[in-house]
């Protein structure tokens, strides 16, 4: 018997033994899970690709922060999909569509109020086929700088006809001036003075505005180095405004205007200056057959950035324009050369700058430059 419960005993002291071992290795095993998941959280909060996992009918059970500031949202947890986005079902059916090799859309949309173009792909998870991983890339500074890049590569291959193309057009366009100042010094009709009058000042005029389109269509196409020297943005702004208050006044418009103090760029006065006035007067013609003109002028320090913005009340831009419009002679004004924004454009990137459009608050067009 003394033998049998010392067994006995012995048993139970290497099944003790075992346990409290057993018991030390899990709760050595759960504070590495732990520290795998607190790390792993940590990843997939910090992450800047929004990530979110998808139920069959569309609702969100998981994502990060990322996720959330891609929509502009606080939390999407609980959500729908269609809450988020709700033209986009054909996305979603696309997104959730029982696959393995998963799928991929583009979009480009308006959140927040911000234009952004993501690229959303999913693909189903094997433990548990009614659940969706769901990665959103925020693709629109990448779009961004394919568009500037082909913009850029086509006002170059513009500047090498431009040179030849001008002086092919301005020795006839000169030949006409000449002739037409000629004809109205020296000649003088015996009939309809008036009306032959007329028709040569028109002559003059055209010629002169064909001239200026060659100027500005020169000045759009070569190439200028950067700027290094220093301007104070504030104070030329200060002075357009005052500049154009006379004009505004008359044409009875609200001119809003909103200036910090000592907001200093590279860059070059005159050039700014036209700038600011390409600005205004696309938003005086976009305002010109309302009845409350308004235009808001804001020159603000954000952060490290500097923004200048353009508003107006008038019918704004569509949003499939936001990327024509800055394209030489691009424009829906009949009387318009498309000249004006490709302009600002270049200016603003040679500046070191960007020029962003988008819907304003005032329900018109909206033009950011940021430096």
């Amino acid at each position: 018997q003394i033998i049998t419960f010392a067994i006995i005993l012995f048993g139970l002291l290497v099944i003790a033994s075992l346990y409290l071992r057993g018991r030390e290795k899990r709760k050595e095993i759960s504070q590495q899970y732990q520290q795998i998941k607190s790390v792993t959280d940590k990843i997939f909060d910090e992450m800047r690709t929004g990530v979110a996992v998808l139920d069959n009918i569309g609702t969100i059970s998981l994502c990060n922060h990322a996720f959330d500031a891609i929509w502009g949202v606080r939390e999407c947890i609980g959500s729908k999909w269609s809450d988020i986005i709700p033209e986009d079902d054909i996305i979603l059916n696309d997104l959730l569509e029982n696959n393995e090799r998963g799928s991929e859309s583009e979009i480009t949309n308006i959140f927040n109020g911000v234009t952004k173009t993501l690229l959303i792909s999913s693909s189903k998870i094997e433990a548990n086929p009614d659940s969706t991983v769901i990665v959103v890339y925020d693709i629109t500074k990448l779009k961004q700088y394919e568009k500037d890049s082909a913009r850029k590569e086509r006002i170059s291959e513009l500047g090498d006809l431009a040179a030849g193309v001008a002086h092919e057009i301005r020795n006839p366009l000169n030949t006409i001036s000449i002739a037409t100042q000629r004809l109205a010094a020296e000649f003088e009709p015996t009939d309809n003075k008036q009306e032959y009058h007329d028709f040569t000042s028109q002559i003059k005029s055209e010629t002169k505005r064909l001239n200026e389109i060659i100027t500005k269509f020169l000045a759009l196409t070569h190439d200028h180095k950067k700027y290094n020297n220093k301007i104070n943005l504030s104070e030329i702004l200060e002075g357009f405004i005052k500049f154009i208050s006379h004009e505004t006044n008359q044409l009875k418009i609200n001119l809003i205007s909103e200036i910090n103090k000592d907001l200093i760029i590279n860059g070059n006065i005159d050039e700014v200056k036209q700038v600011f006035t390409n600005l205004y007067n696309n938003a005086k013609e976009a305002i010109n057959k309302k009845t409350n003109k308004q235009i808001k002028i804001s020159a603000i320090r954000n952060d490290q950035q500097v923004l200048i913005i353009f508003e107006d009340n008038g019918a704004g831009i569509p949003i499939e324009n936001y990327d024509k419009i800055f394209t030489p002679y691009f424009t829906t004004k009949e009387a318009g050369t498309g000249l004006g924004l490709p302009m600002v454009y270049k200016i603003i990137n040679k500046m070191g700058g960007e020029v962003k459009v988008s819907k304003s608050d005032l329900g018109g067009a909206k033009i950011l430059i940021e430096f």
